[in-house]
């Protein structure tokens, strides 16, 4: 049973990836970093943070395909080291 579900999670955040990667060369201060299973790492100038949150939750909340209808939630947290992260209240 797990299987059909990580593959489906996996192939989700392939398709929110390709969203992204189509939307940088407008966005050349957003510099992805790493992908941790489920996690994207960003490094990005402090002053373009609100832009990059709502361009990436966007990209990472869209329906990935018509059959799915359950709603994706992204979280977004930020600091300045991968350990001392907060999570963050971004509004568009």
């Amino acid at each position: 049973m797990n299987t059909p579900i990580q593959g489906t999670a996996a192939d989700i955040l392939k398709l929110a990836l390709g969203r992204i990667i189509k939307g940088l060369p407008e966005r050349p201060w957003l510099c992805p970093l790493l992908q941790i299973h489920d996690e994207l790492v960003f490094e990005l100038p402090e002053n373009r943070l609100n832009k990059a949150v709502i361009f990436i939750k966007n990209c990472m909340e869209a329906q990935p395909f018509d059959a799915f209808s359950v709603p994706i939630v992204a979280e977004a947290s930020a600091g300045t080291r991968f350990g001392e992260l907060h999570e963050l209240e971004v509004e568009e």
